[in-house]
């Protein structure tokens, strides 16, 4: 049966204020669908493989303790770091058995790529395995892909073919060619973003803004198995302040949907990717409220 999915959300930002009354700022709506007209759109900038790398450099900072470990039998499984992460599945989100050999991931293709959470991660005789949990429909703004054509709430990836002796790093390169970070997963779609993690800033609610945040990837959220049971539909509002990192910091539900959808809508925000709000003098956090919708199609 197929799983609904949360429609594009709607954002509104703080907008200069008013012209002649400073103290009267006025609220202008955004949408965020890719198909709505007034999205503010980056152009993609091809990524090149020096991008690519780079994008994988990031990605390995969280595990750099364990990368010069060799991996071999009876030593602590290393890809127990997945666990927990939320990634971009590629190709392959329409499939709940995958099974790949690693001297082919680099030709592999599909029109399917999914957010997912990583439930569990191991390691065993050169082969990697993963369970995923579905989380939500990532989308790059200016990048035309179709949807998936099929929902599904869990799948197995496997992947063989390593040397028992293979170094973590080695592995890690290998796996972010179908499971990717959100930053690898903009470089795989031709578009910058090497912005690290920052601190949560306060935002700037007051003129002058040369240009307000420009959505790079979001990911849409899925329904859960409850609220599609009873056919629940309707909105989620959030208040969030978008940081000069490009993420998303401070959720706080301001109109509640429940079943479990509050938190479906929560749970994707880590994912999703901004070109930052600018000022003259550089770039500034802003605060905003986003609307998530659910609709069952």
């Amino acid at each position: 049966m197929m799983a609904a999915r949360g429609q594009p959300a709607n954002m509104d930002w703080h907008s200069p204020a008013a012209a002649g009354n400073p103290e009267d700022p006025q609220r202008t709506r955004t949408s965020v669908a890719a198909e709505h007209a007034e999205l503010k759109v980056i152009q993609p900038r091809r990524a090149g493989p020096a991008l690519l790398r780079r994008a994988l450099r990031c990605s390995l900072v969280a595990i750099a303790p364990l990368l010069f470990m060799p991996v071999t039998h009876g030593q602590a499984d290393f890809l127990q770091s997945f666990r927990g992460q939320k990634l971009l599945l590629r190709y392959k989100g329409d499939q709940e058995e995958v099974k790949l050999k690693k001297d082919r991931l680099g030709r592999i293709s599909g029109p399917c790529d999914v957010a997912v959470e990583v439930q569990s991660a191991s390691w065993k005789d050169g082969t990697a395995k993963f369970r995923l949990e579905h989380i939500g429909t990532p989308m790059v703004t200016g990048v035309e892909r179709a949807p998936c054509p099929k929902g599904i709430n869990e799948s197995s990836l496997q992947i063989t073919g390593f040397d028992r002796g293979e170094s973590p790093e080695s592995v890690v390169a290998t796996i972010a060619r179908i499971l990717q970070t959100p930053e690898q997963y903009l470089a795989s779609n031709g578009v910058s973003f090497s912005l690290p993690p920052g601190s949560d800033d306060e935002p700037v609610k007051r003129p002058p803004f040369v240009s307000f945040p420009k959505l790079l990837l979001r990911v849409n959220a899925d329904y859960t198995e409850e609220a599609r049971r009873v056919r629940l539909q309707g909105s989620v509002t959030i208040r969030v302040v978008t940081g000069t990192d490009g993420r998303l910091h401070r959720p706080q539900i301001l109109q509640s949907l429940g079943h479990g959808l509050d938190g479906r809508a929560l749970g994707v925000l880590p994912m999703w990717r901004f070109e930052p709000a600018r000022q003259t003098t550089g770039p500034v956090a802003t605060e905003g409220t986003m609307e998530v919708s659910f609709r069952l199609l």
